[in-house]
């Protein structure tokens, strides 16, 4: 009976572990994207990144949006989707010329709002 318990206890204090790791593998994670943001506020996209908010919240992730004429009436600045794209902060649809925030995008909007809301 007290192998038993002794397993059931290992197995707990391994599944502990186990969830330590995955946190502070999260951590790091939030940590290295913050250092990323605080390299991107010092670009000249800083100031347009707000077009991509707009394009996930009002916008249904459109990355373009046109008139009945096919005349653009609002888009992504083409430089701000690219660096918002190889940097890993939104998934690009192009099927659908769409996008979707990732973890890291997620990340870099609660930033941005902490930021300009100061």
């Amino acid at each position: 009976m007290q192998g038993i318990i002794d397993t059931e206890l290992e197995i707990l204090q391994s599944q502990k572990d186990i969830q330590q790791k995955q946190e502070n593998i999260v951590q790091a994670e939030q940590e290295e994207w913050t250092d990323e943001y605080e390299i991107f506020k010092k670009t000249s996209m800083f100031s347009d990144f707000d077009d991509i908010i707009d394009s996930v919240i009002e916008h249904y992730g459109r990355i373009r949006e046109t008139d009945i004429n096919d005349n653009p009436t609002w888009w992504i600045d083409k430089g701000l989707l690219a660096y918002a794209t190889s940097n890993e902060l939104v998934d690009l649809n192009q099927d659908e010329a769409s996008i979707s925030l990732t973890k890291k995008g997620k990340h870099f909007v609660k930033l941005f709002q902490l930021d300009t809301q100061k």
